[in-house]
């Protein structure tokens, strides 16, 4: 169970070749198709010409996320983890409603995102889990000591 556990919770987070290129494309891609889909509930196109940029959205915010949990399952338990969990779930609700709640909706999730994006480190990677869980999955809380660079 042990070597499990490091495997889903390494002591550090991995890393992959090309790392920083594929995340800054995908966070790209996904900052354009949130920005097509916002500006097109706004000025109120076809409802189905919209759905290609909802799935780009979807899709690439699936992909971010992915990476992140490759790299350390911890982040599930963090606030951005969690976060993610429930723009996902909204966004896949946001093709039954109306293009007026689809508006509002999506104006939330952004101004949400982007303050849990830009938040300090301390606050974005806080662990949602009891102290004895952290010790067990060895989960550490980042320290104020490197949250002066952030």
């Amino acid at each position: 169970m042990n070597a499990l556990l490091k495997l889903i919770f390494p002591p550090q987070p991995r890393n992959f070749p090309y790392q920083r290129l594929i995340l800054d494309l995908l966070r790209s891609a996904h900052i354009l198709c949130v920005s097509i889909l916002l500006g097109g509930l706004y000025f109120r196109p076809e409802a189905n010409q919209l759905n290609y940029w909802l799935m780009g959205v979807i899709g690439s915010g699936f992909s971010l996320f992915a990476l992140e949990i490759y790299r350390s399952a911890a982040v599930l338990f963090e606030l951005r983890g969690m976060t993610v969990l429930c723009k996902l779930t909204l966004l896949l609700f946001l093709l039954g409603l109306s293009p007026s709640t689809q508006l509002i909706l999506l104006m939330v999730l952004v101004f949400c995102s982007t303050l849990t994006s830009h938040s300090p480190r301390r606050i974005r990677h806080y662990t949602l889990l009891p102290i004895p869980w952290k010790k067990r999955l060895n989960i550490a809380q980042p320290s104020k000591k490197n949250n002066q660079a952030q």
